[in-house]
């Protein structure tokens, strides 16, 4: 449902094809003055007897014009959001999870007026994928993923 009082949504429920009943619960925070920002995401699937419920949580740094900064599922993957480029895109990602697998992180670069994801390097897996683009029409031509 969406709150025009608010102009935002204040819940969500479908139902996939298979038959699974899907329902969101976001909660507001406010950050500054009058403005929000989601704080956290309440997801349930259920088909039958069968539940499963998760729980996103995310935070804000009011000196980065209140970008995100990270999110935590379950209190089990933290993600990280550590660098961004002059047009507010992410550049720099870290993924951990509590259960002490090593970190992840990823280095990303867009092209030069931030409109397109140009290359993306998982650091510690060692991959890199790239992608190019047909100007000006900004249509999606190729991917490449390669290790090293």
């Amino acid at each position: 449902m969406f709150s025009t009082l608010f102009g935002r949504v204040t819940d969500n429920k479908s139902v996939t094809s298979d038959g699974w009943t899907i329902e969101t619960q976001p909660s507001y925070a406010l950050v500054s003055g009058n403005t929000s920002r989601l704080s956290q995401s309440v997801t349930t699937r259920t088909l039958g007897t069968d539940i499963y419920t998760v729980t996103t949580t995310y935070n804000y740094q009011s000196s980065l014009s209140f970008r995100l900064t990270s999110q935590v599922t379950q209190n089990m993957v933290t993600t990280q959001y550590t660098a961004w480029d002059p047009y507010g895109n992410v550049k720099g990602t870290t993924v951990s999870v509590s259960d002490g697998t090593p970190s992840r992180n990823t280095v990303n670069a867009y092209d030069g007026y931030g409109r397109f994801l140009t290359s993306s390097n998982n650091v510690e897996a060692g991959l890199t994928s790239t992608a190019s683009y047909k100007i000006p029409m900004a249509r999606y031509l190729a991917r490449q993923t390669r290790m090293g």
